[in-house]
């Protein structure tokens, strides 16, 4: 049964893909435990992510509070995926947004600040999951703004509906 919150580890599993590609929302998985749900989405967004690459998008060229942002934009029959990318300062920041149906599924952001030697990794990755509009879980990795004492996980559901009406102030997203 889907519970509301909980920290798991990750597994993908391929074998109900095409199960959840087939289902009117996310609240029939009712027999779907939320570490398999959490491995769906990951693999979807994995997915998603490689289409992303191959197949080549119109840049959408729009602002984020003043600065130059650009989003793709992926789709195939069933999923939605907006690709975000910016720079603040010396940080390359990347978000993802997975929807179906314009509800939205998985986000994630990506934090890459400038390395200050080869062996840096300076970078903070949060993933977001979803059903039916509420967040489910979020997982965090790298030192970032999860840290911050103001931090608040569940400001990434207004960020989506900014970005998607930034977007929309300039481009018809097709559904």
């Amino acid at each position: 049964m889907l519970m509301k919150r909980g920290w798991y580890n990750f597994i993908l599993t391929g074998v109900a893909i095409s199960y959840l590609c087939s289902c009117g929302n996310t609240s029939e998985f009712a027999n779907t435990s939320e570490l398999e749900y959490f491995g769906l989405l990951d693999s979807i967004f994995n997915r998603m992510e490689k289409l992303s690459v191959t197949e080549p998008s119109e840049n959408i060229h729009f602002h984020i509070n003043n600065v130059k942002a650009t989003a793709d934009i992926h789709q195939d029959s069933t999923f939605t995926l907006i690709t975000i990318s910016w720079l603040k300062g010396n940080e390359a920041m990347k978000e993802y947004y997975l929807e179906k149906d314009h509800r939205l599924l998985f986000a994630k952001e990506k934090i890459k600040q400038e390395a200050i030697s080869e062996n840096d990794d300076n970078s903070w990755t949060g993933k977001y999951y979803f059903d039916d509009g509420v967040m489910m879980n979020f997982y965090t990795r790298g030192t970032g703004k999860s840290e911050k004492e103001d931090w608040d996980p569940e400001s990434i559901v207004n960020t989506y509906h900014n970005r998607k009406k930034a977007i929309e102030e300039v481009y018809k997203i097709p559904y």
